[in-house]
């Protein structure tokens, strides 16, 4: 009789309920897409994506499978411990995922590694994010980071440098005249051409 309870609970409930039994605990083995009467690994499916015995193109789409399987309590857990490995290749995507899923936990995960992290692939994510979910009060961290020296390779602007400039036109809601006149002396040209068109855009 108590398998027999066992075996209708396995039935009835979906993919996403069973796993989220154990959500923090991550011992659970297997789960069952409905839809295609198979079974999901959610063991091997973490292991993809934390393991270095796999490529990083196999890990990066690890990153949004495993994801896609989890109930909504885990998979914000899994986001947050994406978030804090040294891999760029699994925090762009967990980034990215979460911007839809917690736009203000996104936001603040975009701020934090705008500012620390070392990968100028995830920070030019965090600026997108920024930039799409209009945070006005990142303008001040934009400043900041567009002359930080990590955003320079020797006296080069990397690419991040324009991009912070095309956030900060739309973010800055209380522009100084003479931060964007400044920019007119830049040695990227991609950030002189931003900084004029600012300037005409605003009428000083």
């Amino acid at each position: 009789m108590k398998a027999l309870k066992v075996l209708c609970v396995s039935v009835l409930l979906p993919a996403t309920s069973l796993a989220g039994v154990k959500a923090k605990s991550w011992d659970f083995n297997t789960a069952r897409d409905f839809n295609t009467t198979e079974k999901i690994d959610l063991a091997s499916m973490r292991r993809a994506v934390f393991s270095n015995k796999y490529s990083f193109e196999k890990r990066w789409a690890s990153v949004s499978k495993f994801a896609s399987v989890l109930s909504p309590f885990q998979r914000k857990e899994f986001l947050i411990e994406c978030m804090n490995v040294e891999e760029w290749f699994i925090k762009s995507p967990a980034l990215k995922i979460m911007k839809q899923e917690d736009k203000v936990l996104a936001l603040k995960w975009a701020r934090k590694l705008l500012k620390e992290d070392k990968a100028l692939v995830v920070r030019s994510d965090a600026v997108a994010i920024i930039n799409d979910l209009r945070d006005e009060d990142s303008a001040d961290l934009l400043w900041e980071e567009l002359f930080a020296r990590k955003n320079f390779k020797g006296s080069s602007s990397l690419w991040i440098r324009p991009q912070i400039v095309k956030a900060l036109r739309r973010l800055d809601r209380n522009p100084k005249k003479a931060k964007w006149e400044s920019l007119l002396a830049d040695s990227d040209p991609k950030i002189k051409t931003q900084a004029r068109l600012h300037l005409k855009a605003t009428n000083f």
